[in-house]
């Protein structure tokens, strides 16, 4: 192609590979900021120059700190308030006497995998109408005596034994009755729960939680509980029979621990949830009771894993036991089960504590 005819645009595209831009724009040093600047002069027409028409970013650089330095210091407030219930005098961290409290909702892999946006609504209206059993963020004082973590279908509660406690049982039937009034009105929704309770040393913040007594509770319900129920270790039991003997009723098992709590065949002694239904009204459970049996006979005919029917035929016969021996109901029994072998907390025929000696 003749020099003298060149396609449109080639003559700029060549100019533009011969020489450099008449200016670049880069980042110089200014004191505290910078300034964008250019380093080979001025356009033609412009009187851009680098140290006063440049685009200042000083300020954009101070807000930002200042901005980073107010998320900080809200961070560390946190992160104190959220480990003072478990830190010394000096504000460090330490691994005190508890209870731990831990639960796990079953069933929920299956549900989860089949969950819409319709289910998880549900979900969350849910765990906001009930997680207030356990704590009641909405007055705060749950923040003075405890820490609760929620963690997919888990919950842990973990509340320092206070030295200043003088009940028998050192503050341990406000977490069995909580378990229970949470264990209830899930199970009142076809949601079950299993879960254990355990004593000793634990750590707790408001995002953090570990120690002896967290894994205790957590094998607890992993390894011993089995079916649908929230089981005590043997020093929450030793304890709950202390304050249950120094009660002072003159028919014990009309006591909290005679009422709230049962011993299972095995020697487990766990959370009687069921009895709560009278909480809201001692004349009328009934309405409580048919709930509770509706919703386990949906769960029986749909079931066909056998491993799973068997759990559900245990909470069926813990129905019958509560609906007979509490409130003389045999009429609202799930039809086709028996009564289970229970026995009321610190009754003749309990057994107590399996014997780990041997």
């Amino acid at each position: 192609m003749p020099p003298d005819e060149l396609t449109p645009g080639t003559a700029t595209r060549e100019s533009q590979r011969a020489s450099p831009p008449t200016w670049q724009a880069c980042f110089q040093l200014q004191g505290r900021g910078r300034t964008v600047a250019s380093t080979a002069g001025k356009e033609p027409g412009s009187d851009r120059s680098a140290g006063a028409q440049g685009i200042q970013v000083d300020g954009i650089l101070e807000k930002a700190r200042s901005q980073r330095e107010v998320r900080l210091a809200a961070l560390r407030r946190t992160q104190r308030d959220g480990r003072a219930l478990y830190a010394d005098e000096n504000g460090k961290p330490r691994l005190l006497p508890s209870f731990v409290v831990y639960l796990d909702e079953l069933g929920t892999s299956q549900r989860i995998a089949a969950m819409n946006d319709e289910d998880l609504e549900r979900d969350i209206q849910d765990y906001d109408d009930l997680r207030w059993f356990l704590h009641d963020q909405k007055t705060g004082w749950a923040d003075e005596f405890q820490r609760t973590l929620y963690f997919s279908d888990n919950v842990v509660v973990a509340a320092p034994i206070r030295s200043m406690n003088w009940a028998e049982d050192l503050g341990l039937f406000p977490q069995v009755f909580a378990a229970g009034a949470y264990q209830l009105n899930m199970s009142l929704r076809g949601r079950r729960i299993r879960g254990g309770i355990a004593s000793g040393e634990a750590y707790a913040d408001h995002s953090f939680v570990t120690g002896p007594a967290h894994l205790e509770a957590v094998r607890l319900e992993e390894s011993v509980a089995l079916n649908p129920r929230i089981i005590l270790d043997d020093t929450c039991v030793h304890l709950a029979r202390r304050e249950h003997d120094q009660s002072g009723y003159a028919d014990r098992q009309n006591s909290p621990y005679g009422t709230f709590l049962l011993v299972d065949a095995d020697g487990q002694t766990f959370v009687n949830y069921l009895a709560m239904v009278a909480e809201d009204s001692q004349e009328d459970v009934e309405p409580g009771l048919r709930l509770h049996r509706s919703e386990l006979e949906k769960s029986l005919s749909a079931i066909a894993n056998t491993r799973v029917l068997r759990k559900y035929g245990w909470l069926a016969e813990y129905h019958n036991f509560v609906a007979d021996t509490f409130f003389g109901r045999s009429d609202l029994f799930v039809d086709g089960y028996g009564k289970g072998q229970f026995a009321r907390f610190g009754s003749t025929n309990a057994n107590g504590p399996p014997d780990t000696s041997r």
